[in-house]
This record gives structure tokens, C-alpha cells and sequence, in this order.
């Protein structure tokens, strides 16, 4: 089995292909250990919350 990464806005396949595709890690607010991630294209998330625009997607790379 390949493991696709999937858009959480758009449900479309995320790939390399898109180098600014993002990661938002979702925990409890007031506690606990367990993370979920989320990944989503770079355009659906600059459209899902338009004030991530003014953030430049290159900086967050390692």
C-alpha cells in the first residue's frame, strides 16, 4: 500500500509537487499528549484562512 497524503479542505492527494503544502498539528486545548495532523495544499490554505497569506509559506521549511 502507497500512503497518500490527503488535503483536509479539498480531499485532493497532497504531493512534492506543491513545496509549500503545510502540516497544522491539532492537540487539546487544555492538555493531554495526542496530536493529529493535518496537511493541506498551499492554496486551500491561503483560501480557508486569508490572513495565512501574509505568512510566507517558504519560511516554515527546515
Amino acid at each position: 500500500m502507497i500512503f497518500q497524503r490527503a488535503c483536509c479542505f479539498c480531499g485532493e492527494a497532497v504531493t512534492r509537487a506543491d513545496p509549500d503544502a503545510v502540516e497544522v498539528a491539532l492537540r487539546n486545548l487544555w492538555g493531554g499528549q495526542s496530536v493529529q495532523g493535518l496537511q493541506a495544499h498551499s492554496a486551500c490554505i491561503v483560501r480557508v484562512f486569508p490572513d495565512f497569506a501574509m505568512v510566507d509559506p517558504p519560511c516554515l521549511r527546515d
